[in-house]
């Protein structure tokens, strides 16, 4: 059977946004989304469910692999992170750029 190799990857885009009580982090990569109580607890659930999702890929067929790899969120939410981006540029908020929006995942997985 054909497999499909699975690129390494040491990062992913993503974003987080208090909603309510909660934030939320959505990885515009893979189109994944979680919720935490924390800004912290949201990314670290978040690269969880990326990991979660990269591991599970194995066990499809290369079909169901290509596809889910190719997979990204719907246009309003890279809208909404585009906006977002933008804006914090537009700011200059210390910190600001691409790599704050990039999540770092442990090195084992990037050198797979």
């Amino acid at each position: 059977m054909l497999q499909v190799r699975i690129p390494p990857i040491s990062s992913f885009l993503a974003f987080v946004e208090r909603n309510g009580s909660n934030w939320e982090a959505v990885c515009l990569d893979f189109d994944l989304a979680v919720q935490g109580r924390s800004y912290d607890e949201a990314i670290a659930k978040l690269r969880d469910q990326v990991l979660l999702f990269l591991d599970g890929l194995d066990d499809l067929p290369p079909a169901d692999q290509e596809r889910l790899l190719r997979r990204r969120v719907p246009l309003h939410l890279q809208l909404r992170w585009l906006t977002t981006a933008a804006w914090s540029l537009l700011r200059r908020r210390p910190g600001a750029g691409p790599d704050e929006y990039l999540v770092k995942l442990p090195t084992r997985l990037a050198a797979a």
